[in-house]
């Protein structure tokens, strides 16, 4: 008897062991392959006007991006940054303008950053920490 009630105990429980497996091996995060590009391109089109101490034009500070942590960090000036390339206000009309496809690119890559936000990789904030 004990043997069969084994048997059923395992039988039962396999289906939902290989769900919580199927579930562990799906990414919760799926990174753009594009970030390092997207990075590059801020930085070489963007930095002059909003890169440092010296440069944060409309208060936007791009220095500190290195990957889709600082967008998440900082969700605000990248939402806004957003607005600006789909509405064709950035770069302004002064500045060399973006290739359209170069544009869309970047364009894609910060709605797929914003809208993909992987909540492990953001540092929890520990609260009140007495001093």
């Amino acid at each position: 008897m004990g043997a069969m009630m084994q048997r059923r105990s395992f039988i039962m429980m396999l289906p939902l062991a290989l769900a919580a497996y199927l579930i562990a091996m799906v990414p919760l995060y799926a990174q753009s392959a594009n970030t390092e590009y997207a990075v590059q391109l801020i930085g070489e089109s963007c930095y002059k006007c909003h890169g440092g101490d010296w440069a944060t034009e409309a208060g936007v500070d791009f220095s500190d991006l290195r990957d889709e942590l600082n967008v998440w960090e900082d969700r605000n000036i990248y939402v806004k940054a957003l607005d600006m390339l789909t509405r064709e206000k950035m770069p302004p009309p002064d500045e060399p303008p973006l290739p359209e496809s170069t544009r869309a690119n970047l364009i894609e890559w910060l709605n797929h950053t914003l809208e993909n936000v992987d909540i492990d990789r953001i540092p929890r904030d520990p609260g009140f920490l007495p001093p």
